[in-house]
């Protein structure tokens, strides 16, 4: 059987999907796995395939229960509050950054005694004050252990899942003093030893640039700017920010090729350069990709000492195999899939395409060299699609352009900032040179991405796909490959080694296989634009979980996203963090109107930040649109320093700027947000009172927007005898007691009641205002409980979908 790797590779990948993300039950899968191979046995004709079908069959129960073992909850961790439990761990050091004056430590081989108990955990995030902690290092702390948090809104960062996905179980804090025992094995000790001469050698040589070197060349991105590496992301190119295979390929070959010249033998320079390379991998902590990346070298080494042909394909497998098994949550995590899938877009491509480019010779080589790259960065492009929306929500239109020019690059960065790292302690002014190369590398990375970051249609906002719409695109991405290789390849292969053969005849042998190429090439087409255009969801109403603050969408049925209000005075960078990454995952690429209740940092600090990068009504460049915004109309004293702020970002925008007070209405052809306080004259010193209601209606639904109006605001309200009546109430600050006041609640008489609020000393929401609600019959959904909270129309019937 060819490839066996691969195909013993499979099944592993299948059960951790199916396990790891569909959650069917293990005992399920072995009794699909007997009957599938019972059946594929029985029905084979030929021995020799028969035998392997047979090792295939048990290899891959045994693999499931291995997977089934590992996949298992830790006792500790299952049983974990949000307080946590205090305990005593100790474990070897695998990575270390530092932020500010404190360390993260991600421990691995990990006992945590709780009392009298001792647990064993695979691994464990430290968070400690600094201390010299090195890789390979046992560390024994005294603190709690906190469980890992789960995503609070679609699309936003999932701490559980990420973790869990690099081997780590739970969280540990303390804020005492680690005790350090250094370690005596030889790797770690090595590993450790480069990586503090590298990183004081940048420090040295490159002080404006030690972060984005310390990335490139060590893996640590602790001290690399947040603009720089968002400016990366947004562009497509954060994948030099990782370490990957070019960085272990060049490692290894480099240390390869200097341990030939010194007359060393083949098999020898390759095991020394073999262990070398884990060497670096170990230093850079050990990622994934990493790991993938060192496995293929060694593959492809030891094939060479073995005089046999390297199998890219087979090395990836056997990777993915041992990864999968022994962390089988891997298959959820970002790290995992970009990682593989980047890989095998590249070797499928290589399989297609290679063979056939290589056939163009003589005068035609530069050709071939400039169609190799334009197709591999084409095929890496379409290829991570699906995955690239499903992570981030956005697709930047022209890294497959930016790539062309940033992966040659870093061939050269690779030796410049490898260079910079020895020298720069040794002798400072060798280090600086080689840096100051780096240097400029980086900057012509930093000045193509703010080129295109300005160009229009930089990139585009579509959201998520679908489940259904990823399954077929690479359903037809396979269908293409395989009519490619069984009726296109051989004979175009003919066409291009004839000298004589024009492009007109190539083109002329194309046509005449349409046949082949359209069913299966047009369906891909289709379902690649599909995924690239922004749908209508129909209407919806989302209370996005910002932790202490309000935020909340809502989506017409004629495609219109209204943002009320969008700040927390908890979550640091709430835009960053929790409302844009939700905002791309829906697919929200443009924001009709924004309305602030009043100026408070926990209702409007996200959207400065909305505002710095957002697109006006009149810019395309990629960001999400914003078209205007409607502020408080209050008084001058009123007018604080978010107020102007606001104001005077969106005139930079050109963003249209209006006020509301009671009586005035914004309404398209199926809604209306009706301003119901305060008046136009209202005054009070406190800002609260002056919170600006609205009332939303569309067709059969209504909804109050309170921001933190308080009982005498709401008094004010129920004596201008306004039809407050409602079918959803957003509770007014947060649940507080001194608002929602019984009056207030009997007036809207809602049938479900939406409470923003975080952890905080404030106590929200209140007691009083929850039994106050209880006894009314009012179904309550708290985002501190359930994180966001989605309402949808199902008919004439509404559904309400939370989090957790």
């Amino acid at each position: 059987m060819r490839r066996p790797i691969v195909w013993m590779a499979a099944p592993v990948c299948l059960y951790c999907i199916f396990g790891a993300v569909f959650h069917l039950d293990y005992i399920f899968l072995y009794i699909i796995s007997l009957i599938t191979f019972s059946v594929i046995i029985s029905f084979t004709k030929n021995k020799s395939k028969k035998r392997f079908m047979i090792f295939l069959g048990i290899f891959s129960l045994v693999s499931l229960t291995v997977v089934m073992v590992n996949s298992k909850e830790n006792r500790l961790v299952s049983g974990l509050d949000r307080d946590g439990t205090q305990a005593v761990i100790s474990g070897r050091v695998k990575k270390t950054s530092r932020y500010d004056e404190n360390m993260y430590v991600h421990l691995t081989g990990v006992r945590a005694k709780t009392g009298e108990e001792e647990i064993r955990l695979k691994g464990v995030l430290l968070k400690a004050p600094f201390a010299d902690a090195g890789i390979g290092d046992m560390v024994t702390a005294s603190g709690k252990v906190l469980p890992l948090q789960k995503a609070e809104n679609e699309g936003n960062f999932d701490e559980e899942s990420y973790y869990n996905s690099i081997g780590i179980e739970a969280v540990f804090k303390t804020r005492q003093e680690v005790e350090i025992k250094k370690t005596k094995n030889i790797i770690y000790m090595i590993s450790d030893a480069v990586k503090r001469h590298f990183t004081y050698s940048f420090e040295q040589a490159s002080p404006g640039y030690k972060g984005e070197l310390s990335s490139v060349i060590l893996g640590d991105k602790s001290l690399l700017d947040h603009q720089i590496k968002e400016l990366y992301s947004e562009n497509g190119i954060a994948h030099i920010l990782a370490i990957s295979g070019l960085h272990v390929s060049f490692a290894g070959l480099g240390a390869y090729k200097l341990l030939r010249k010194t007359g060393m033998g083949v098999l020898s320079g390759t095991i020394i350069s073999g262990v070398l390379v884990v060497c670096y991998v170990v230093l850079t902590g050990s990622s994934i990709s990493a790991w993938r990346a060192c496995v293929m070298f060694l593959f492809a080494a030891f094939a060479d000492v073995a005089g046999r042909s390297y199998d890219p394909l087979s090395a990836l497998g056997l990777q993915a195999t041992v990864t999968l098994m022994t962390t089988p949550k891997a298959v959820c995590g970002a790290s995992f899939v970009l990682s593989y899938m980047a890989v095998l877009s590249i070797i499928l491509a290589n399989e297609a395409f290679g063979n056939v480019l290589y056939r163009l010779r003589g005068n035609r080589v530069i050709f071939r060299i400039i169609l190799s790259n334009v197709i591999s960065a084409f095929g890496v492009f379409l290829f991570m699609l699906p995955v690239t929306l499903y992570y981030y929500g956005s697709v930047p239109l022209y890294s497959p352009f930016l790539n062309m020019l940033v992966i040659p690059l870093s061939a050269l960065l690779m030796p410049l900032g490898m260079a910079a790292g020895f020298f720069g302690r040794i002798n400072t002014g060798m280090g600086t040179f080689f840096a100051g190369g780096a240097e400029r590398i980086f900057d012509i990375y930093t000045f193509a991405c703010r080129v295109l970051d300005g160009m229009i249609f930089n990139r585009v906002l579509p959201g998520r796909p679908g489940a259904v719409q990823v399954f077929l695109f690479y359903l037809f991405i396979a269908i293409c490959f395989v009519m490619w290789k069984l009726h296109i390849e051989s004979g175009l292969k003919k066409k291009i080694s004839d000298p004589s053969g024009s492009a007109g005849e190539i083109w002329a042998y194309i046509k005449t296989k349409k046949l082949y190429i359209l069913p299966s090439l047009l369906p891909f087409c289709l379902l690649t634009v599909s995924m690239l255009v922004t749908g209508n969801p129909g209407f919806f109403v989302s209370m996005i979980s910002v932790g202490q603050g309000d935020c909340i969408l809502i989506h017409t049925s004629e495609g219109k996203n209204l943002l009320f209000d969008g700040g927390s005075s908890n979550v640091n960078n709430v835009y960053e963090k929790r409302i844009k990454p939700y905002l791309l995952s829906k697919g929200i690429n443009r924001i009709d109107a924004v309305f602030v209740s009043h100026t408070d940092a926990d209702h409007v600090n996200g959207l400065t930040g909305l505002l710095e990068e957002c697109d006006g009504p009149d810019r395309n460049t990629g960001h999400i649109k914003v078209c205007s915004l409607i502020l408080p109309d209050v008084d001058e004293s009123l007018k604080d320093d978010f107020f102007l702020d606001l104001s005077d970002k969106a005139a930079q925008k050109g963003i249209k700027v209006d006020h509301a007070s009671a009586g005035k209405s914004y309404s398209g052809k199926e809604f209306e947000m009706l301003c119901l306080s305060p008046g136009k004259h209202d005054y009070s010193v406190d800002k609260n009172e002056l919170s600006v209601v609205y009332k939303f209606t569309e067709k059969d639904f209504s909804m109050i927007l309170t921001g933190d109006v308080t009982e005498a605001g709401e008094k004010k309200m129920l004596l201008k005898e306004e039809d407050l009546k409602a079918d959803v109430l957003k509770a007014a600050h947060h649940g507080s007691n001194y608002s929602n006041c019984g009056g207030f609640l009997d007036a809207v008489s809602p049938d479900i009641c939406i409470v923003s609020c975080g952890e905080s000393n404030y106590g929200h929401p209140g007691k009083e205002t929850m039994k106050r609600l209880e006894d009314r019959g009012i179904e309550t959904f708290v985002t501190k409980e359930r994180g966001q909270i989605f309402i949808e129309k199902k008919g004439r019937d509404y559904v309400v979908r939370t989090m957790y």
